[in-house]
């Protein structure tokens, strides 16, 4: 069983001690990033989708919209989220996914994580969240699509032990942050898992790779570095369907899940890949499923939509 159980419900009312230091908050304990909404941004993303269904449509693909939301929107009580200089994550991916066409599949991650926000689901000293909230998107994801999914309660836990992230150097405070602790979780079935690195060569990695004793500020990649693309293979279910996942860091712990619902794994960094436009990969890997998932505050950015259209439809 994981290490750390409960977090959730963050309270930032006025009895709390919140800092804020620049997009850095910490509210007691625990730190997060602050989210605004850019609707430039927000409708970029939504047609860089929409094109892709659109260039893809005499294919048979289902194209999926699940953008991973980020703690603050998830962890922290939704009244609170404008002091903070937040939105809420709900709305704004309901405003992105109310402008996508019929027959995109679209997952409100969001909102299924907020319903299990008294569990870990995401680290307090660090941006990205913990496999069990990966999980319990693999499974809101699984769900729409009425694929099966495998219960967490029957994986090997593989502990990290603490882990101290990304957050903790722009926080005022960083000596109150309660430290994080890292557990993966042991995909079963016979799994081959390869690495297609920048310089174009493909070898065999480890899908897991333990770092229980090296430094606290390495734990995440347990799950594996940012590399342009992965592909991995549960040779124990070979008539199940394939998938594409377009990702980022966040997307790292998905894969483990993925391999118990999926026989073939792809998963495409937008930030790192440079080669074939995913538009034109379906019919080569023969991909049932193509799921877009970039964090939201990549969705925000200035250049993340702009990334993820040229990944997936280069000058199309």
């Amino acid at each position: 069983q994981p290490t750390e159980a409960h977090w959730g419900g963050v309270d930032a009312g006025d009895a709390a001690e919140i800092l804020q230091s620049g997009t850095a908050i910490q509210i007691g304990d625990s730190a997060f990033l602050a989210l605004g909404f850019s609707q430039v941004n927000s409708e970029a993303y939504t047609k860089a989708v929409n094109d892709f269904a659109a260039r893809v449509a005499d294919l048979d693909v289902t194209v999926v919209s699940a953008p991973p939301p980020t703690s603050v929107g998830v962890m922290v009580e939704e009244e609170y989220l404008p002091s903070l200089n937040c939105v809420s994550q709900v709305d704004l991916i309901g405003y992105m996914h109310s402008g996508m066409q019929e027959g995109i599949v679209t997952v409100d991650l969001a909102a299924a994580l907020i319903e299990h926000n008294d569990e870990y689901l995401f680290f307090r000293t660090d941006h990205h969240w913990t496999a069990l909230g990966a999980y319990y998107s693999y499974v809101a994801v699984c769900e729409a699509l009425d694929l099966p999914y495998v219960d967490i309660d029957t994986m090997e836990v593989m502990p990290q032990g603490e882990f101290v992230g990304s957050i903790y150097a722009d926080v005022s405070r960083p000596h109150k942050l309660k430290k994080d602790t890292v557990d993966a979780y042991i995909p079963e079935g016979d799994i081959r898992h390869q690495i297609h690195d920048q310089n174009g060569y493909v070898r065999d990695w480890p899908l897991l790779i333990d770092k229980s004793d090296q430094d606290v500020n390495t734990k995440y990649i347990v799950f594996g570095s940012d590399f342009p693309m992965t592909h991995t293979v549960n040779d124990s279910i070979p008539d199940a369907p394939n998938c594409l996942i377009i990702k980022d860091s966040f997307g790292n712990p998905l894969v483990t899940f993925m391999t118990q619902t999926f026989h073939q794994v792809y998963a495409i960094d937008y930030r790192k890949y440079y080669g074939i436009p995913i538009c034109d990969l379906i019919e080569k890997y023969e991909i049932d499923y193509v799921l877009f998932m970039p964090n939201l505050m990549a969705t925000q950015a200035s250049g993340g939509p702009g990334m993820i259209r040229g990944v997936a439809l280069a000058y199309y």
